[in-house]
């Protein structure tokens, strides 16, 4: 299954194909592949536990996001809309 990350002017930033796939699969990937996800629609994207260590998530739209857990250490975060995003357990050093 293809999941298209794209920024929240529409534009295509990341697109992930594999069986079996997941927004936090293609969010690895996207980190692994050094894309920049400056700018990223991720609303309420479900994103526990995921490792985003390292991402640039400058001004990304993260509203109501599921973040639980998640690793967001070293990860760029400035001017991110991160309201309502869940928070709980994150590693945000």
């Amino acid at each position: 299954m293809k999941i298209e990350i794209k920024s929240i002017f529409g534009s295509l930033l990341f697109e992930h194909n594999s069986e079996n796939n997941t927004i936090k699969e293609t969010i690895k990937e996207a980190i692994k592949s050094g894309a920049d996800l400056s700018g990223a629609d991720l609303r309420g994207a479900d994103l526990r536990w995921a490792d985003l260590s390292g991402a640039n998530l400058r001004g990304a739209d993260l509203r109501g996001a599921d973040l639980r857990g998640a690793n967001l250490r070293w990860a760029t975060l400035s001017g991110a809309d991160l309201s309502e995003a869940d928070l709980s357990e994150a590693n945000l050093s």
